[in-house]
C-alpha cells in the first residue's frame, strides 16, 4: 500500500543518512516512518538502537503513534513499549528482575501458545535492549527456529561466536542453525552433514554447561531426527529435570513416546504439556493420535476439531496483526523435529 511504500522510503533514507554519519537526520527519517506507519518494525528497531534518540522523546513518540492507530492496531505498539522498558533497564532506570509480565514473560507465554510470530516480534526488541541476556537469546533462537528464519539464526550465531566463542550459548546457537538447515535440506546429502555438525556442537554445549536445559532439549530433537529414540528420550528427560515447568519439553517427550508406540505414556506427557499452558494445534493433533490408538475415537475427534480451530485462529491473528510481514505458510504447524527450544533459563 501507499503507507508502507512511504514508510519504506523513510527507512531507506534513514539508513543512507546513517552511513554518511548524519545520525540526527536519520532519526528524523525513522520518526517519520513511524508517524505514517506505526507498525513499521524496521523504524522501531532503528530508534531503539539509536543513541541520539532521548528516552523521553521515545515516550512522546509512542503516545503520538498510539493516538494515530486504530483500535485493532494498538497491540503492535506493545513492541515499542517493550523496547522502551529494555532501554530503561539497560540505562539503570529499573531492575530486570522487576520487568513487567508483558515483556519477557509475555513473549514466553505467546511462544507457549504457539503464537510464534508475536513472540518473535517481541523477542527482537528485547534482544535489542539486552543482547547478551540468556533468556532473551533463548527466546529469539526458539522463535527463529520455529519460523524457519535461517538467515536470522545464522546472523545471531555468528555474532555470538564472535563475542563469546567458548560459551555454551554460542555453541547452542550454532547447533540450532545447523540443525534447522539440516532439516530443511534433509533430502539432500548436505542435510545429514548439517545434523551431524549440530550433534557435535550440542554435545560440547552440554559438556560446557550441563545445566543448560535448552542444549539437552535440542540434543533430544537432533537424536530423534536420526531415530535414536532411547538416546533422544534420555536427553529429553535431562531437559525435563532442568526445566520441569516448560511445556515444550513434555510435548517433545510425548511425541517421541508416541512415535515408538508407548501410547498411554505419551498421552500422560502430552496432557502434562497441556496443563502447563501449551495451547498449540500440534499438541492437540498429537493427543488426537494417541486417543485413536487407544480406541477413544470421540475424544480424538474433539481434539482434531480443536486443532483446526487453534490453527485457524493462529493464522488469522498473525495475518491481522502483521499483515504480510511474515510468510504465513510457516505458521501452519511446526515440523516434527523442528527446534522448539525452551525459552526459560535453567
Amino acid at each position: 500500500s501507499t503507507v508502507r511504500v512511504l514508510a519504506a522510503i523513510f527507512c531507506l533514507a534513514g539508513r543512507c543518512l546513517q552511513t554518511r554519519d548524519q545520525q540526527r537526520a536519520a532519526v528524523q527519517c525513522w520518526q517519520g516512518a513511524l508517524r505514517v506507519h506505526p507498525r513499521c518494525l524496521e523504524a522501531f528497531e532503528a530508534l531503539v538502537r539509536s543513541p541520539l534518540q532521548p528516552f523521553e522523546e521515545k515516550e512522546q513518540l509512542l503516545q503520538s503513534c498510539r493516538s494515530r492507530c486504530a483500535r485493532g492496531e494498538r497491540g503492535a505498539l506493545s513492541l515499542f513499549e517493550a523496547a522502551l522498558r529494555a532501554e530503561a533497564l539497560r540505562s539503570g532506570r529499573g531492575d530486570r528482575a522487576l520487568a513487567p509480565p508483558h515483556s519477557l514473560e509475555r513473549a514466553q507465554a505467546l511462544f507457549a501458545a504457539g503464537r510464534f510470530v508475536d513472540a518473535h516480534l517481541l523477542g527482537r526488541v528485547l534482544l535489542a535492549g539486552d543482547p547478551l541476556f540468556a533468556p532473551h537469546l533463548l527466546l529469539s533462537l526458539a522463535c527463529m527456529a520455529a519460523l524457519g528464519k535461517l538467515d536470522e539464526l545464522f546472523a545471531l550465531a555468528h555474532e555470538l561466536m564472535t563475542r563469546q566463542p567458548r560459551s555454551a550459548l554460542s555453541l547452542l546457537a550454532v547447533a540450532c542453525y545447523s540443525f534447522c538447515a539440516g532439516q530443511r535440506a534433509q533430502a539432500a546429502d548436505g542435510g545429514a552433514k548439517m545434523r551431524d555438525l549440530a550433534l557435535s556442537y550440542l554435545k560440547r554445549a552440554c559438556q560446557l554447561d550441563p545445566k543448560l536445559g535448552a542444549a539437552h532439549f535440542l540434543l533430544g530433537h537432533a537424536l530423534a531426527a536420526q531415530e535414536e529414540s532411547e538416546l533422544a528420550l534420555q536427553a529429553y528427560r535431562a531437559a525435563g529435570r532442568l526445566l520441569p515447568a516448560e511445556p515444550a519439553v513434555w510435548l517433545a517427550m510425548g511425541q517421541e513416546l508416541l512415535r515408538v508406540g508407548h501410547n498411554a505414556l505419551a498421552l500422560q506427557h502430552l496432557t502434562q504439556a497441556e496443563s502447563l499452558g501449551c495451547a498449540r494445534p500440534d499438541l492437540a493433533n498429537e493427543m488426537a493420535v494417541a486417543f485413536v490408538r487407544l480406541g477413544r475415537l470421540d475424544d480424538a475427534l474433539a481434539l482434531l476439531a480443536r486443532a483446526v480451530r487453534l490453527l485457524e485462529q493462529q493464522q488469522g491473528e498473525a495475518a491481522a496483526a502483521h499483515n504480510g510481514i511474515y510468510d504465513q505458510s510457516v505458521l501452519a504447524s511446526c515440523p516434527r523435529n523442528a527446534f522448539m527450544a525452551t525459552v526459560r533459563p535453567s
